[in-house]
């Protein structure tokens, strides 16, 4: 039995998540969700932004499904040709190279589970986050929504190291990253304004989670959730290599939010004053940018999602 809650059903293939070795997943998908939805379409992006146009063009159309298949980046694509007022609701299959957001939504790579999922449709709306940046020379702007993680310092030029071809995958390309970043980062100089707390310094990192995980699975920010109407933030002092050795593993379950180093916290508004230039990441996209103001916000429950 076909389900009648969408009218119309799109599927956002990215040919070249996961390094481009998916190609058998996405066959084996489109043919079953076919069985489901005879009359879906298919739309496969060639480049960077192509997601991102399409969904703008069609975020108005009720009745709307998009199953993406694709990774952090295409979902972040996605979500912000969508915005905040969208009527369009989207699904996951992950086959990208880490999968963030589909590890906090609950999504995994088994395509019976996505057809169970579509078959059976429960709608869950979820927050997303929301990048105003401004560069002190007024030279330089960038407006960009987040669903999984954001980051900036150590976290945004592992994630600028991780986008470059490589045969690794998940964690394993996070822990490569970070070796190459260790002897080339430098400490960002920041003053936070956290709701009504103020930090400053010299700091290591700073993550921004609406998702727990951040690199493949490293669990940055582990008391995040999709929606709660918070955002949560993580911030590492200006710590050694050797530091840095001993908190990664602490990373992987979570716990390092109880050292003394770590700064962590909910949030639903957040203004940073980024004095040294730094690199940016949303949903692992990478900008690089010079000094200036970074907003941060929680948009509640302005996307939908299937559970």
């Amino acid at each position: 039995m076909i389900p009648d809650v969408f009218q119309k059903v799109i599927l956002i293939i990215n040919p070249a998540s996961g390094k481009g070795t998916r190609k058998n997943i996405i066959s084996e998908a489109v043919n079953k969700v076919r069985i489901v939805y005879p009359e879906c379409e298919c739309y496969y992006t060639s480049k960077s932004g192509d997601a991102r146009q399409f969904a703008d063009k069609l975020k108005e159309t009720p009745g709307l499904l998009f199953i993406v298949l694709g990774g952090d980046g295409t979902i972040n694509e996605v979500i912000n040709g969508l915005g905040e007022k969208s009527k369009v609701i989207f699904t996951v299959l992950p086959i990208g190279s880490g999968n963030d957001f589909c590890k906090t939504a609950g999504y995994s790579r088994d395509i019976d589970q996505l057809i169970e999922r579509i078959s059976n449709p429960v709608i869950r709306p979820i927050d997303s986050g929301l990048l105003q940046f401004t560069s002190k020379s007024q030279q330089f702007s960038l407006n960009r929504y987040f669903v999984s993680s954001s980051g900036l310092g150590f976290d945004g030029l592992v994630a600028k190291i991780s986008n470059r071809k490589s045969i690794l995958k998940g964690i394993l390309l996070y822990l490569s990253s970070v070796i190459v970043a260790l002897g080339r980062f430098k400490p960002v100089e920041i003053e936070a304004l956290i709701d009504e707390e103020t930090i400053r310094g010299k700091k290591f990192l700073v993550s921004l989670g609406n998702g727990k995980t951040s690199g493949g699975g490293f669990l940055l920010t582990p008391e995040a959730e999709l929606d709660d109407g918070l955002l949560d933030v993580c911030i590492a002092d200006d710590i050694s290599n050797f530091r840095v050795f001993t908190l990664l593993p602490k990373a992987i379950n979570g716990s390092h939010i109880r050292e003394k180093e770590i700064y962590y916290a909910k949030f639903s508004k957040m203004e940073l004053k980024i004095k040294t230039g730094f690199i940016i990441h949303y949903d692992g996209e990478v900008m690089e940018c010079e000094p200036g103001i970074l907003k941060v916000e929680n948009k509640y429950k302005v996307l939908k999602i299937l559970r």
